[in-house]
């Protein structure tokens, strides 16, 4: 089994990492990442907030935070997607890059965003991540056809 890719632990980074053989089902695979982008996101909310109002106004520091961090998280993200729906793990949508964008987001609202929201902020962690994770596995999830 290959080393996980630098910056990113047992779930996307690794799970793009191993062979096909023997890795787990697709919808576990999801809920790790998922776990993953959470967590990383929620304990570096202060600092990746900083980060980016600075950002604003030091661009070198904008490169860093999207060229360097978010592009191949989305990148990696976008693969993992497309290459579960390609296989028929997951239920087809008709773009790839945006149901990455979805689920990146919606992990970003809740891990750090939601903390500065008067209702949110009261929400603890560990219901927050699991209806998360719930939620966006069953988005993807063969068998949960969107109605047309």
């Amino acid at each position: 089994m290959a080393k996980p890719r630098p910056g990113m632990g047992r779930g996307l980074g690794a799970i793009l990492s191993v062979s096909n053989e023997g890795s787990p089902r697709a919808e576990e695979e999801l809920r790790a990442v998922v776990n993953e982008i959470f967590g990383l996101a929620n304990r570096t909310r202060w600092g990746v907030d900083m980060i980016e109002r600075s950002a604003r106004e030091i661009p070198a520091l904008a490169a860093l935070l999207h060229n360097e961090w978010r592009a191949p998280m989305m990148g990696r993200l976008e693969e993992f997607l497309r290459v579960r729906m390609d296989r028929g793990e997951f239920r087809h949508v008709d773009d790839a890059w945006i149901a990455a964008r979805f689920v990146a987001e919606t992990v970003n609202w809740f891990a750090r965003h939601r903390h500065h929201d008067r209702y949110g902020r009261r929400l603890d962690d560990a219901p927050v991540t699991a209806t998360v994770a719930d939620l966006i596995v069953g988005a993807f999830a063969l068998g949960s056809e969107a109605p047309a």
